[in-house]
């Protein structure tokens, strides 16, 4: 009660400087506060008086303020059947673990299995996207109609309320939405083009360039008319996010510009050799004349590496800049031959690390494959663009020489690790135990197959260092989680 307040802040200033007004008091008790103030000059007898009607006032209590009745809809039934006792208890066990990867596993099943979390679960669960927004749209899914329902009483729920990929894109956060969109993306991009260009007009700059973002990951033909229009874009940066999409697209005007200028400088010789018996080929490059031109579109003349004359950087940046079907084409030879005549003097085979460049930029996965068999070339970059499983066979065939670049490869894979890349990995992580710790494992033990729990005793031999038996025990206790997390559905 503010006038109670007001009257405790006069009893420490004392009356004389701030003497009682009844008008502070609530308008019920003005009239008699009036009354009570008999001689202004009696501050201290005032004083006492108002005190006793206002600890009068006080004790009687007041009545609360009322509010109309909520209309409160009740929930929808739920449509899926409810995960097992076992499989909600689990789940407890999972978000003791603080392992992410985990509780990822377990929504994934609930999800597969066609279930919903017990109800008792659904604010867990939904307060945990809270935290973890990549795992939003399954919480979605396993919370069902309760869920839905739920999220209208708590807005840092509202993520939950709709699991309609259209109401999201219009309504969902920033976070939400490219989320959405590159789920749409790999179903079909025509479809995250269009949603695109409906909104497009309304979002900010910076938007913008997110969205632009989740295009990047992999620029398709389709999205050239809409890329090409962004080029009267007010933000700088939204248009050169643009032109380096633009870039990335075999068949669009800025590719097709470098592919011209480069065919005029290149020449792909073939030659028959004495008798006819074979063929001699060679690759020969002009000096690149059009200075201005060259800028124009982008390509710089002054090369910053001292291994590269100006004129050699040139070649370099428009090798790297045309797709590698580019040399197929001029020489109507396979990727294999045409390697082998970059690789024939020290000239050309500065280039092919550009070659390289340009597989790893336009994503030809067969371009891939055959560098990935180069054992002169550098291509641990397009390792990427391979199979999961040669991506797999390429980080536990190198591992030993190469861990940080292999264990980047193993960590990209969605896959469940072999056993012989996991066990090497485990093996290279107990000598590491600031870089692998606890946390390293609760967020990638998805990754280790359950069949090595019968293995982790023999990876501590006797003289260990004393941390191998805790981390040993740790990554034992997740496998043992995971293995019941992958069967706990089918019960």
């Amino acid at each position: 009660m503010l006038a109670w307040s007001d009257h405790v802040n006069t009893s420490l200033l004392g009356t004389e400087r701030k003497p009682v007004d009844p008008m502070q008091l609530p308008l019920i008790l003005q009239e008699a506060g009036k009354q009570l103030l008999i001689d202004e000059t009696e501050r201290e007898e005032n004083f006492l008086r108002v005190s006793a009607l206002l600890l009068n006032y006080r004790r009687c209590g007041t009545i609360p303020e009322s509010k109309p009745a909520l209309a409160l809809a009740p929930c929808p039934p739920e449509e899926k059947k409810f995960s097992s006792t076992n499989a909600a208890s689990l789940l407890k066990d999972l978000f003791d673990a603080e392992s992410p990867a985990l509780v990822e596993l377990w929504l994934n099943n609930c999800s597969a299995h066609n279930q919903v979390v017990s109800p008792e679960f659904i604010p867990l669960l939904l307060e945990y996207g809270t935290q973890h927004r990549e795992f939003q749209q399954a919480i979605t899914k396993c919370c069902g109609e309760r869920g839905k329902w739920l999220a209208g009483f708590n807005p840092a729920w509202v993520y939950s309320s709709s699991d309609d990929p259209s109401v999201v894109w219009e309504n969902g956060t920033t976070a939400q939405r490219k989320i959405v969109l590159a789920t749409i993306r790999k179903e079909d991009p025509a479809v995250a083009i269009q949603w695109l260009q409906k909104t497009w007009a309304a979002e900010d700059a910076g938007i913008k360039q997110e969205l632009l973002a989740v295009l990047a990951e992999h620029p398709t033909s389709v999205d050239i008319p809409f890329l090409e229009e962004l080029a009267t874009e007010k933000s700088k940066k939204v248009k050169d996010a643009a032109m380096g999409l633009l870039k990335q697209i075999a068949g669009s005007a800025a590719v097709l510009k470098f592919e011209k200028v480069l065919l005029e400088l290149v020449n792909y010789k073939k030659e028959k050799g004495i008798l006819g018996l074979s063929t001699k080929r060679s690759l020969e490059f002009k000096i690149p004349s059009d200075v201005d031109g060259l800028k124009k579109i982008g390509i710089d003349i002054l090369s910053p590496n001292k291994d590269f004359t100006d004129d050699q950087y040139i070649l370099y940046q428009l090798i790297s800049s045309v797709p590698p079907v580019f040399w197929e084409s001029i020489s109507q030879e396979s990727p294999e031959v045409v390697l082998e005549v970059f690789e024939k003097n020290t000239i050309t085979k500065k280039y092919l690390p550009a070659i390289v460049n340009a597989t790893s930029l336009f994503r030809d996965t067969r371009w891939a494959e055959v560098l990935s068999k180069q054992a002169s070339t550098a291509f641990t970059h397009v390792v990427y663009l391979l199979t999961e499983d040669r991506q797999a066979t390429i980080a536990a065939s190198l591992f030993q020489k190469q861990p940080r670049e292999m264990l980047e490869i193993a960590l990209h894979l969605t896959k469940e690790w072999p056993v012989d890349l996991a066990r090497t990995i485990i093996v290279h992580g107990l000598k590491d135990p600031w870089t692998f710790n606890r946390g390293w494992y609760n967020r990638n033990i998805d990754k280790i197959p359950v069949s090595l729990l019968s293995e982790l005793t023999r990876l501590n031999p006797p003289g260990s260092p004393p941390g191998w038996s805790d981390m040993l025990d740790h990554i034992s206790k997740l496998l043992s989680l995971k293995q019941s997390t992958t069967t706990i559905f089918n019960d």
